[in-house]
């Protein structure tokens, strides 16, 4: 999920002659992007965020997942399973969405 694994010091020495490129490289080292594990989940998130700002984008990712995700409680706290093709296919009418 964190990109923990990904080697990315090829792209790094390619970029080391683009000076804005090197730049930003030598302040953000170590740090790794978040990538979304399934690619359904990744249609999703890159429609909800196109027109918005992520900050929203993020917010109504978090309401759907908590609508109509699978929730799953342990010690105490609950966690949402991302929601299925199927249910939000199920969910595709013009009240939830405006809900949501």
């Amino acid at each position: 999920m964190f990109n923990i694994y990904e080697d990315l010091s090829p792209f790094c020495q390619s970029m080391e002659k683009h000076r804005l490129m090197a730049y930003l490289i030598s302040r953000l080292r170590g740090i790794k992007s978040p990538t979304t594990p399934a690619v359904y989940e990744a249609l999703v998130d890159s429609v909800t965020e196109q027109q918005i700002s992520l900050k929203a984008a993020h917010s109504i990712e978090n309401r759907l997942i908590r609508a109509v995700g699978i929730p799953l409680t342990l010690d105490g706290c609950t966690f949402y399973c991302y929601p299925t093709p199927d249910i939000l296919q199920k969910q595709r009418t013009p009240r939830f969405v405006r809900a949501v």
